[in-house]
């Protein structure tokens, strides 16, 4: 397959590094267009009215200056010399994209771009489990793009010792506790940490209708299609 890859965190960071070596040891053809920097929680915003770098880093690795979407609309547009892909995989993230943090993620706004412009997109997340996450998105990247149908995109979740559980789920809820900082003029946002999502599976628990939050608290890889009532119906044959 040829795969154009992309992250929020930088072109750099060990997911999508390891992402990349996985993926072209299975023997695909991947290009690498992510942002120069760190670029977390900017959802799909898109740079405007001013000139931006790509930057050729080495055969078929470049990086932009821009944000996640910004990288994938240059390569899907000719800024880079990548062939037609098959899908757009945008990861490995560091650190879960679940529930309403799909709004704020950087990570889904590339896979988005992608999806707006008429391609088969994956969004990747895992807790430090890189090498897991890029070898389960190795051996099911084709039955996932074969799958998913054009103007969809999926957003997967690794957990830390899922061995090779994984479980459709949907969209859960996050309510989070932010508090105000500050005064005057000056403010800060703050809030409490969100609780670990790792942790050990429990075989009592019935996986038919879990959420995405806690299919991935229990050790399984959260596959969520971000996609309509045909789409679900699409990943039902998935468990595992």
């Amino acid at each position: 397959m040829k795969i154009l890859l992309t992250n929020d965190d930088g072109y750099n960071a060990p997911g999508i590094v390891e992402l990349e070596r996985v993926l072209v040891s299975a023997g695909h053809e991947v290009w690498v267009c992510a942002p120069a920097s760190q670029r977390s929680t900017c959802s799909h915003a898109l740079t405007l009215h001013k000139d931006l770098r790509v930057i050729k880093v080495s055969p078929r690795r470049y990086h932009c200056e821009g944000y996640p979407a910004d990288c994938v609309l240059f390569a899907l547009s000719g800024a880079i010399p990548c062939p037609k892909p098959d899908v757009v995989v945008s990861g490995i993230n560091n650190g879960y994209n679940l529930s309403t943090d799909l709004i704020y993620s950087g990570t889904v706004g590339a896979a988005q771009e992608a999806v707006v412009r008429g391609y088969k997109a994956i969004a990747v997340s895992t807790s430090g489990a890189y090498t897991d996450a890029a070898e389960f998105v190795a051996k099911y990247i084709e039955r996932l793009t074969e799958i998913c149908p054009a103007g969809c995109f999926i957003n997967i979740n690794v957990p830390v010792n899922s061995q090779g559980r994984y479980k459709p789920s949907v969209l859960g809820n996050t309510h989070y506790h932010d508090t105000l900082k500050g005064g005057g003029e000056v403010y800060q946002i703050t809030g409490v940490e969100a609780p670990s999502m790792d942790k050990p599976y429990d075989s009592n628990v019935d996986y038919a209708r879990v959420t995405d939050q806690s299919t991935v608290a229990l050790s399984c890889v959260r596959i969520l299609p971000c996609i309509d009532e045909e789409g679900q119906a699409l990943l039902s044959d998935l468990d595992g």
